[in-house]
């Protein structure tokens, strides 16, 4: 009797011990998913914030191009055209900006693209300056003012841009670092209690 005793209180202990560490390797394969859906939206999160910023540069570079365009062009229709692409190019701008700040930022991001708006304002007022002069005739002072303070107004916010691209680029790599590690060591731990209940049950 005192035998069948002991062999049903090893086979109980036996039992809750295999309980724990299914239940323990079960929380680690919601741990490992958890892991992996944010490594997605970390991906997902700095793939958004990286064609946000592309966008931002294109507009900001286009518009610049536009200016130089419009004042070579004779034809005043042509130069219409390439006015409207270049207000639908700050429209472009803008709303890439918004969805950037709305975003979830780093301290850094937020540094960059603070600094970045006191240039921006001063570059599309140089920018708007210049375009009323083409439209209004006034070529040659829209050339000076060109060259003399719009384009190193401008080149001034690219190089903020090309500042932030390469601050996301770096913050996204160790954000996905953190996560594959993160989901590295959840794996090591649910193969070493699947190991700790094959040796338990051999050993039984």
């Amino acid at each position: 009797m005192y035998r069948r005793q002991s062999r049903s209180i090893i086979a109980l202990g036996f039992v809750l011990v295999l309980a724990l560490l299914l239940g323990v390797a079960f929380i680690g394969l919601q741990e490992m998913r958890l892991i992996n859906r944010r490594l997605r939206e970390v991906i997902d999160e700095n793939s958004l914030r990286t064609e946000l910023v592309f966008t931002m540069h294109y507009a900001a570079r286009e518009r610049a191009l536009l200016l130089f365009s419009m004042a070579l062009t004779q034809d005043p229709f042509s130069r219409e055209s390439q006015f409207t692409r270049f207000n639908r190019l700050a429209t472009e701008f803008t709303v890439a900006r918004e969805q950037l700040l709305a975003m979830n930022l780093s301290p850094e991001e937020k540094v960059i693209l603070a600094r970045q708006s006191r240039l921006i304002a001063k570059s599309e007022s140089q920018q708007k300056l210049v375009a009323n002069l083409i439209i209004t005739g006034k070529i040659a002072k829209a050339d000076a003012l060109l060259l003399s303070k719009t384009v190193p107004a401008q080149n001034a916010v690219l190089k903020q841009l090309r500042d932030l691209l390469k601050l996301q680029m770096r913050i996204g790599h160790q954000q996905v670092l953190r996560a594959e590690n993160s989901y590295h060591y959840a794996y090591l731990y649910i193969i070493s209690l699947g190991a700790l209940a094959w040796i338990s049950t051999a050993a039984d």
